[in-house]
């Protein structure tokens, strides 16, 4: 009898304390619910949520842990919400949002673990995922979950659809979204606009043009719709309506430098420089790092052949992202102007390495090292364009010109019949097909018949104005045996050349005077190995 008292006495002692211990964090529940009801700020929040918290940590009964749960989780998205306004609204983004993002973010996946039906989260979820450096996938993820769990909410519904197709990487789902959103608001600013800009990328400026303006009209005093819609009118070569537009929104923001970038190449495209300059320096002085500004006016100043001022943009650009394939190229075109071959080589040499398959770099590098007589290397170059683009004909022709200008005659004329297929009435390279089959010291190689059928049509093309080309049909007069057709366009040659070829074009007409025909005096170059 005293073992069952005994029992007895234990089994109520445990169940007192089992419910002392499900109810420990009243208190901390209470006090959090009373907070939450005068909670002002960031600060505030947080007392509530270390206090829901603890509650939860102390222990309570299931119906007081439902509660203190729902209450965590609304005072997270709570917090987060003021958070990401901090990095939405300012007109100039805080340069520590990241760090704001992620505490925000880490405020909203913690809410939805005890709550993963709560719209608003869900949806600043897919929001902050969306910005630079965000996580996509997760991102959709959100937003298709805020999409799902309040389908009548137009605002929030409105929201997320237009941050989805953001996120969406499929053309059409994106413009479903974009579509959808506009439909529930009409008057949904970011909607229109990111419609209108995803119709840019679609080249359907017209469109585009629709939606800006329509923004504009909701919202005449934002900077940044002006300056979109200038965009626009700047794509569709309306450089007037354009100006007018990035006049507005300079006026409506001052100290906003891309529209002062976006001007300046409206009026540098109209000619006129020292105003585009003006512009950016303006655009410089707001925002010492912007890179678009400084390349602009370096290629503006190589335009008016200030090369030194030129060089200080492209240093400083370089200084600033040193790596810049643009500025790299800048910088080797003004090296390359001033003789500089070997730096110039070097800067493309290092874009190749960024771009290894970008043709037009390959191209430049080739005929630098030609330009250079690195022929050896040149050809390499023109190598790799026509594996690239096996239908190239300018890596023809400059492989051709190394080839000739490295004694190697038979490979010439090859590349250049090859070019000349594509570019039949190109003065060059009928020229120069013409030369080395009139010229070539072997005798298997040369065909004088061909050779002047090719400089007459050059000669035609150029109407008989160009020194060199009238040289050429007096070679390839010569090669056939007609010398008095040679001296005569050869005396031509003399007339119209400049005075840098003058002594060549003398030597020629002598030999032709003295019947004889002029020839190359190169030795075939071995091809490398």
């Amino acid at each position: 009898m005293a073992t069952t008292r005994v029992a007895l006495v234990a089994g109520f002692f445990l169940l007192v304390t089992t419910a002392r211990a499900e109810n420990d964090g009243q208190a901390d529940l209470d006090t959090a619910l009373v907070a939450k009801l005068s909670a002002q700020n960031i600060s505030d929040l947080g007392e509530v949520i270390r206090l829901a918290q603890a509650s939860l940590d102390a222990g309570l009964n299931k119906d007081d842990k439902s509660t203190a749960q729902t209450l965590l989780a609304a005072t997270l998205t709570e917090r987060a919400a003021i958070v990401s306004r901090m990095i939405f609204e300012p007109a100039k983004p805080d340069q520590k949002w990241p760090q704001y993002r992620r505490f925000a973010l880490s405020d909203l996946e913690r809410a939805l673990k005890f709550d993963d039906k709560h719209p608003r989260a869900q949806y600043l979820v897919g929001r902050l995922n969306a910005l630079p450096g965000g996580d996509r996938p997760r991102g959709i993820k959100a937003l298709d979950k805020a999409i799902e769990l309040d389908p009548d909410n137009e605002t929030v519904l409105a929201d997320a659809l237009v941050e989805r197709g953001n996120l969406s990487k499929e053309t059409e789902k994106r413009l479903a979204d974009y579509n959808r959103a506009i439909k529930l608001d009409g008057k949904h600013v970011k909607a229109l606009r990111s419609r209108g800009l995803f119709y840019v990328t679609q080249k359907k400026f017209d469109e585009a043009l629709a939606d800006l303006n329509r923004v504009v009209e909701i919202k005449p005093d934002d900077a940044s719709s002006h300056e979109a819609r200038g965009a626009v009118l700047f794509m569709q070569k309306k450089m007037d309506e354009a100006e007018k537009s990035f006049d507005k929104a300079i006026k409506l923001a001052p100290k906003g430098h891309l529209a002062y970038v976006h001007r300046a190449r409206c009026r540098a495209l109209r000619g006129e420089t020292k105003t585009a300059i003006d512009d950016l320096d303006e655009a410089i002085s707001l925002n010492g790092g912007a890179l678009d500004a400084l390349l602009l006016r370096a290629r503006l100043y190589l335009q008016t052949n200030e090369t030194k001022l030129a060089m200080l943009d492209v240093e400083q650009t370089l200084t600033l992202r040193p790596n810049l394939p643009e500025a790299l190229l800048m910088r080797a075109s003004i090296r390359s102007a001033d003789g500089q071959f070997s730096g110039a080589a070097s800067d493309l040499e290092k874009v190749r390495k960024l771009l290894p398959k970008n043709v037009e770099v390959l191209l430049q590098l080739a005929m630098l090292y030609s330009a250079a007589k690195r022929q050896s290397q040149a050809i390499k170059m023109f190598d790799k364009v026509i594996g690239l683009e096996a239908d190239n004909w300018l890596a023809y022709r400059g492989r051709g010109d190394a080839y000739l200008n490295s004694g190697r005659q038979g490979k010439a004329i090859a590349d250049y019949e090859k070019a000349l297929k594509q570019k039949p009435e190109h003065s060059g390279l009928l020229n120069n097909l013409a030369w080395v089959l009139a010229t070539s010291p072997d005798e298997k190689l040369r065909n004088g018949k061909k050779s002047v059928e090719l400089a007459t049509t050059a000669c035609k093309i150029t109407k008989y104005k160009e020194g060199h080309i009238l040289s050429t049909l007096a070679a390839a007069y010569a090669e056939t045996g007609n010398f008095d057709e040679a001296v005569k366009w050869s005396n031509k040659a003399v007339e119209v050349g400049g005075e840098e070829n003058r002594k060549q074009l003398q030597q020629e007409l002598k030999s032709y005077q003295a019947k004889k025909p002029w020839r190359e005096l190169m030795d075939e170059e071995p091809a490398p190995a």
